[in-house]
């Protein structure tokens, strides 16, 4: 079994009501200019959560007022969850890999994911997501919100090049009745990763279907700092937070 490294935060006081929660592969960006434009697309959209993925420094998400929660790992390219100061992160677990971690917000179970890639690895993504992730996947309850960078998909409208889906993840999604907070509308579909190979929209958040219930919105944003990738932007209403300042829908 995979080993995970567990820590815990002192809590902090919670201030919103309607939380915003975005995933994006920044692709381990360096560049002054693209760290800048990254952390302008975070103001701008008023982020409270960022599920990043291909994360090889800190620094790229040093962000003033939000914390930062990195896991590298060994292969080198890993996640993180950047939070705004005022939310509270428990029970932060990290796959010694990098390519999972997890945390606790409010009684939310939030897992950041960042699969192997490509036609060739494909046994290494079904390795993943039947040993690694399910380590994390232990602590799941019914309120669970799984997103990141999944480098594959599970429905062939997904895609307009090779479909490379995953049994795996497939048996996860099923088995914890978990929902695409995406729907795709076959008169204007979407991505969120385009290559000479075609378009794919292996960026995605699932959420169990309490949590469903409470979304209020989801939306596909293309990213200035990012040549080929977009973000997934989540909107739930988190009746359990103290009313603070709302974000609008």
């Amino acid at each position: 079994m995979t080993e995970i490294a567990t820590s815990t935060l002192n809590p902090l006081p919670q201030v919103r009501n309607i939380v915003k929660i975005a995933s994006i592969n920044i692709n381990g960006i360096t560049a002054p200019l693209r760290i800048s434009m990254l952390t302008e697309f975070i103001r701008l959209h008023e982020l409270d959560i960022l599920l990043a993925q291909e994360v090889t420094h800190k620094e790229t998400l040093n962000v003033r007022g939000y914390a930062t929660h990195l896991n590298i790992g060994t292969s080198m390219r890993g996640t993180a969850i950047l939070v705004r100061n005022e939310i509270t992160l428990t029970n932060i677990m990290e796959v010694l890999s990098g390519r999972a971690m997890a945390a606790t917000y409010n009684g939310l179970l939030i897992i950041n994911v960042y699969a192997p890639s490509r036609t060739a690895r494909r046994k290494d993504r079904e390795s993943f997501y039947t040993s690694e992730l399910t380590c994390v996947l232990q602590a799941a309850s019914h309120n669970l919100i799984l997103g990141g960078d999944f480098n594959c998909v599970l429905h062939p409208v997904d895609t307009t090049g090779p479909f490379l889906t995953s049994r795996a993840l497939m048996e996860i999604v099923r088995g914890l009745a978990l929902s695409d907070t995406w729907t795709q509308d076959p008169l204007r579909l979407n991505y969120t990763h385009y290559s000479p190979n075609g378009a794919t929209r292996i960026d995605r958040i699932y959420t169990s279907h309490t949590l469903l219930e409470r979304k209020t919105g989801t939306e596909i944003i293309p990213a200035a700092f990012r040549d080929y990738h977009a973000v997934v932007l989540l909107r739930i209403n988190d009746s359990g937070v103290r009313r603070g300042r709302t974000v609008g829908k």
